[in-house]
């Protein structure tokens, strides 16, 4: 958008009409930014040494995609990364957003946060009776795995994998340790 609307003039000079050695400065308003000079000088001939100031709206970084997340624009009427716009993050399932879930495209052409990341849900350490041990294949966050073992003199009731799940809950459920029953011995029948 150039021109009107978008900057603010102000002359050295009372003079509605502009005079030789009047000086016009421009600003552009709020949320744009000059690509030329915004200094123009009446020269001897009652004219402008350069052409008025075109302000352009101000952009934000574009590089705003996120592992494991992605983002929506939730202001109606302007483009992704101009001032004023807002991007909503969201995380995929299994993931948690971690800093701000709205970012705005400030004046200065920054955001007014820094980038939200998403991390892994984190199921936590499963809580095993004394007759089993757990091994973890890397983590205990979504979609990692735990492995149940029992303890001598034990047999495993149930899945011995688990996996973290994307509500943040080891699944299937915890298999149990069952205690191994002895055969009775052939003599031990006969015996009087």
């Amino acid at each position: 958008m150039d021109g009107a609307g978008v900057y603010n003039v102000t002359y050295s000079s009372n003079d509605t009409l502009p005079v030789v050695g009047t000086t016009a400065k421009y600003t552009c308003t709020e949320g744009y930014t000059a690509l030329n000079s915004t200094t123009r000088h009446c020269n001897s001939t009652l004219s402008w040494d350069v052409t008025e100031p075109t302000c352009i709206q101000v952009e934000c970084n574009s590089s705003m995609d996120i592992e494991n997340g992605f983002y929506s624009l939730t202001t109606p009427n302007l483009s992704s990364y101009v001032f004023g716009s807002v991007l909503q993050f969201h995380c995929d399932a299994g993931y948690n957003l971690v800093g701000d879930a709205a970012l705005e495209c400030l004046s200065t052409g920054r955001w007014n946060a820094t980038l939200p990341t998403c991390m892994p849900v984190d199921c936590g350490n499963i809580s095993t009776p004394s007759t089993a041990l757990v091994n973890y294949s890397n983590s205990t966050t979504f979609q990692n795995q735990a492995h149940i073992q029992c303890k001598a003199g034990f047999i495993i009731s149930g899945s011995s994998v688990l996996t973290c799940n994307e509500k943040g809950v080891w699944e299937p459920t915890l298999p149990n340790c069952n205690a191994i029953s002895k055969p009775l011995s052939t003599f031990s029948l006969f015996q009087y």
